[in-house]
């Protein structure tokens, strides 16, 4: 477990005598900067990197890619009127779901509550010490002209977006979302389909929901060229979240973006398949699949800086509902260098997930794609959407790492151009959606999807 064993020591250490430590949600994660990457580079000088052992157990060896025509699809953007009214609202609460599964790599681990993040010292314990570290993520944040009619509306607050999710969001000790859409600064940029541009109100919003991670490499990234990079990336640089995948300068993009949770390393990968055919400027504002050996170098790197490495992918083809041959492909790889976590965006539609295992006896867990966390779509299905909902818990003594994993379904409500927000499916009841999104079809969509129906 890389830097681990000498983390979990030291905060034991600091422990002793005082019996077990408080259970309590740890929100304050902190980014790791260069220099802090440089001194985990350091301390990991040791390890090796991932040796590429061949699978028995994986999801495919296609070879084929996607092109940017064959995954294009059509972003449908509603046209709509500005308003000030607001969606309904409801109290948020976390959906069910579904059963939650349980992997593990070495034997039980005990769990705390999700959310919380302890280390239990007392010597009369026959358990094992253990580290429990919450990790929720939501998929495509699209930003059609509809949102921005409505927050402008209401002083550049897209608050309403999350309202609903938000006290669950924030219980996570860390929370993702794919800001598919650049942000501007410039008020006469803002568009829609086909090539977006978005207020820098949704990064508020997203921030005051709880989301600690952004990722912005999509395919949507070169829509307002190098000035949507640049908004981006200046928006985020003083925020206190950590923002990846597209880059103004070439030692940002060169670096592992790392995270750390309760003395944990988590290293965080985006990359995206292509821009919609929109030339490359320079090699590095966009992290793409292009190079092979580049995504296995950072892989490679990655593992040895952090203790657990989580790669997101922007992958798929648009409104299918299974990984096609390029996902297969790169999950492949993936088990291969020894990801940990992956978890897709781009289909705009939910896909399977599930957990793999490699010959080491590694094991992977992958989420194909999360559908839209909210989107202004004009089907029925691109309103349904899934939080992953993965628990891992680390065994101090060997370092063993288990997973408790879900995907919790989520639902966009959209109403006569006036209302939308995100619901958990089980908290929701509408039955005037524009579009005809019910409790009903929803779940049973849902189910069919997850069971590998579709």
């Amino acid at each position: 477990m890389k830097r681990l064993y000498v983390l979990m020591l030291a905060v034991m250490v600091a422990l002793a005598g005082c019996g077990t430590l408080e259970t309590a949600r740890i929100k304050n994660v902190t980014v790791l900067d260069s220099d802090a990457q440089e001194t985990a580079a350091e301390n990991g000088s040791d390890n090796a990197a991932a040796s590429g052992d061949d699978i028995t157990s994986g999801a495919g060896t296609g070879d084929e890619t996607i092109t940017a025509a064959d995954v294009s699809g059509n972003d449908d953007d509603i046209t709509t009127e500005a308003a000030s009214g607001t969606g309904d609202s409801a109290m948020a609460a976390a959906g069910t779901g579904g059963e939650t599964t349980t992997e593990t790599t070495s034997g039980p681990a005990d769990e705390t509550s999700s959310g919380t993040a302890a280390v239990d010292t007392s010597p009369e314990e026959s358990e094992p010490d253990t580290i429990t570290i919450n990790l929720k993520a939501v998929g495509d944040d699209l930003i059609h002209s509809g949102f921005y009619n409505i927050g402008e509306a209401r002083g550049s607050d897209y608050t309403f977006m999350f309202e609903n999710v938000s006290d669950v969001i924030q219980e996570a000790d860390i929370a993702i979302i794919n800001q598919e859409t650049m942000f501007v600064y410039d008020k006469t940029k803002y568009s829609g389909y086909p090539t977006f541009g978005s207020p820098t109100g949704i990064g508020d919003a997203l921030i005051a929901a709880g989301f600690d991670v952004v990722q912005l490499a999509t395919n949507h990234s070169l829509d307002k060229g190098l000035t949507g990079i640049s908004d981006t990336v200046d928006y985020f640089s003083d925020k206190d979240v950590l923002a990846i995948g597209i880059y103004t300068d070439e030692e940002s993009a060169s670096e592992i973006p790392l995270l750390e949770v309760a003395g944990v390393t988590f290293a965080f990968l985006n990359y995206t398949y292509g821009t919609n055919g929109i030339a490359m400027p320079n090699a590095y504002c966009v992290n793409t699949f292009s190079d092979e050996n580049k995504v296995r170098d950072d892989i490679r790197r990655a593992k040895e800086l952090a203790d657990i490495v989580v790669v997101l992918p922007h992958w798929g083809t648009e409104y299918t509902y299974t990984p096609d041959s390029f996902q297969k492909k790169w999950t492949q790889i993936f088990l291969e260098e020894g990801v940990d976590i992956v978890i897709g965006t781009h289909p705009h539609v939910v896909q399977p997930y599930e957990m793999l295992t490699g010959e080491d006896g590694h094991q992977m867990l992958v989420y194909y794609s999360l559908g839209n966390f909210i989107s202004w779509q004009s089907k029925m299905e691109r309103m349904l959407g899934g939080m992953a909902d993965i628990t891992i818990t680390i065994t101090v003594e060997d370092g063993t790492i288990s997973y408790d994993y879900d995907l919790v379904p989520l639902v966009t409500y959209i109403h006569s151009g006036t209302a939308t927000t995100t619901y958990f499916l089980s908290d929701y009841d509408k039955t005037d959606h524009t579009y005809g999104a019910t409790k009903e079809n929803m779940t049973e969509l849902f189910e069919k999807i997850i069971n590998w129906e579709m």
